[in-house]
């Protein structure tokens, strides 16, 4: 098939119908036909400074090697994180969120304040009826061995129509302490609608310190804590006779101040020491030396301490002599001697001639 030559279309240039193209030169068959413009033929304007400076930097950049760049790393974050860090734009389901969470917190806050309103209104209530409407009406004392129910009661000061739960038992042991020192320690039990009862625990007397008052011989009672109970002409049963140390201060209801207050902090040591081994019934302690300590035991037999280093094993030693000598005696009286006892690990029983 022979080759159809196409006809090129050419662009025309734009001009009122009807208007006569004769004008143009036609173009050659590989020429495009091209339309000059307005300012072609014009001379072309120099570049101003600052667009000559702004090419010659964007000229410099392009023949610079470009920077090697860091990989970042990626960081992973929630959508709720991601929502968080765009600045400036919160989305209308999150103004949403935001507005029930706030509306949850005031009622939450609504409910607390209104809980805590009506607690304190109740404890207020309580408190209110608790010393208007509650009046002793009976006293009942528990406990008393020493002293007397109309004793214990005067000496608290609690009389009938008072405030049932207005005494405490502190209050209560304080005065106690003054005016009945073998008061140990004091409780409150409380039998509405107006029964108070005041349940008490008695000391005995453990030590009967030896004192010299009006050029007679007087003993100073206390507990095992050595709390002055009472000063008598004898010392009762039970109570340990104590030589060798002095008190400065019988103020009754209070800790014994000794002229040596070593000397009284070893009495009630040793005292204790016995007992924890078996011999409860010691009946006097001699303190006037600390290297030559003697105890009495049942006031029959002398146990001659010496000093108080290893008193626990001499304690020891001396409770297997006396239940030895008991054994074969039970009226026995005499010594035992544990001054050397902690290097001899021996002791033995002396019956008095």
């Amino acid at each position: 098939m022979a080759n159809k030559k196409v006809k090129r279309w050419r662009s025309r240039p734009a001009g009122k119908k009807g208007q006569n193209y004769a004008s143009y030169p036609r173009p050659a068959d590989n020429e495009v036909y091209r339309l000059k413009r307005k300012d072609e033929d014009s001379p072309k304007k120099e570049p101003s400074a600052l667009e000559q400076r702004y090419r010659e930097e964007k000229a410099q950049q392009q023949a610079a090697p470009a920077p090697a760049k860091k990989k970042k790393k990626k960081k992973y974050k929630s959508a709720q994180a991601a929502v968080q860090s765009r600045q400036g734009y919160t989305s209308y389901s999150e103004k949403e969120q935001q507005r029930i969470e706030r509306t949850k917190r005031r009622k939450r806050n609504n409910v607390v304040l209104r809980a805590t309103i009506a607690a304190a209104v109740l404890i207020i209530g309580i408190v209110l009826s608790i010393f208007i409407f509650f009046k002793v009406g009976e006293i009942k004392v528990t406990g008393n061995k020493k002293y007397t129910e109309a004793q214990i009661v005067t000496a608290s000061g609690v009389e009938l129509g008072d405030n049932l739960f207005a005494p405490t038992a502190l209050s209560l042991q304080s005065k106690l302490d003054k005016e009945l020192p073998y008061v140990k320690s004091v409780t409150l039990k409380h039998e509405l609608p107006d029964v108070l009862i005041i349940c008490v625990k008695e000391s005995s007397a453990q030590f009967a310190f030896k004192a010299a008052q009006k050029g007679a011989t007087k003993y100073i009672l206390t507990d095992a804590d050595l709390k002055m109970l009472e000063v008598a002409d004898k010392p009762p049963k039970g109570a340990a006779i104590v030589e060798g140390v002095g008190i400065e201060d019988s103020k009754l209801g209070k800790t014994a101040e000794f002229t040596e207050p070593e000397k009284g902090e070893l009495v009630k040591t040793i005292k204790a020491t016995f007992a924890d081994n078996g011999l409860d019934d010691v009946t006097g302690i001699n303190v006037k030396s600390t290297v030559d300590i003697k105890v009495i035991y049942n006031s029959a037999i002398t146990v001659e301490i010496g000093q108080t280093n290893a008193l626990d094993y001499k304690c020891k030693i001396a409770a297997k002599a006396i239940d030895d000598a008991l054994k074969e005696n039970k009226q026995a009286k005499g010594t035992v001697n544990v001054k050397q006892a902690d290097e001899t690990r021996q002791a033995y029983f002396n019956p008095n001639s």
